[in-house]
């Protein structure tokens, strides 16, 4: 099943909870920490089709030659992809169990975050001129992710 695919239920279950978000993210337009939305699926296969269906995905991506196509997000305010490719600061990330209990990235898992994880090697860098932010582990990076998620900002 492709990600544009979603059984009609539960899309609509996920349109129903992205209004209610929007609605909210009006509300607290001032408020300093913003709300979140985080989706628990029962499996990965799960997770990713409706992550790409939540964020947009690479319609094509074992093309060796010729142009990637990229297929928009449902959900405006969690697009990855605009205008026909990815954004460079994604607005939706997936994590799922497998790699916080191994404590590390899929290989697309870190694809798909790695504006964030310069970011982060970046701010480690300032906060400690003397680490070696080159060897920041999977399981570094996992925690990091988790502990700031609804920061403004990340």
């Amino acid at each position: 099943m492709a990600a544009s695919d979603l059984p009609h239920q539960l899309e609509a279950a996920l349109k129903a909870l992205y209004g209610d978000y929007v609605a909210t993210d009006k509300a607290w337009a001032n408020a300093e920490t913003p709300p979140v939305l985080i989706v628990v699926c029962n499996n990965t296969t799960t997770s990713r089709m409706i992550y790409e269906w939540i964020s947009g995905y690479c319609d094509n991506p074992e093309v060796d030659e010729g142009k990637l196509v990229w297929k928009a997000g449902n959900l405006p305010m969690f697009a990855n992809v605009a205008e026909g490719k990815p954004i460079s600061r994604r607005r939706t990330i997936l994590i799922d169990l497998a790699q916080l209990n191994r404590a590390t990235l899929s290989p697309a898992s870190s694809e798909d975050a790695r504006d964030e994880i310069d970011a982060f090697k970046k701010e480690l860098r300032q906060r400690d001129p003397s680490r070696d932010v080159d060897k920041v582990d999977d399981a570094e990076l996992l925690r990091e992710v988790m502990n700031t998620v609804g920061r403004k900002g990340s």
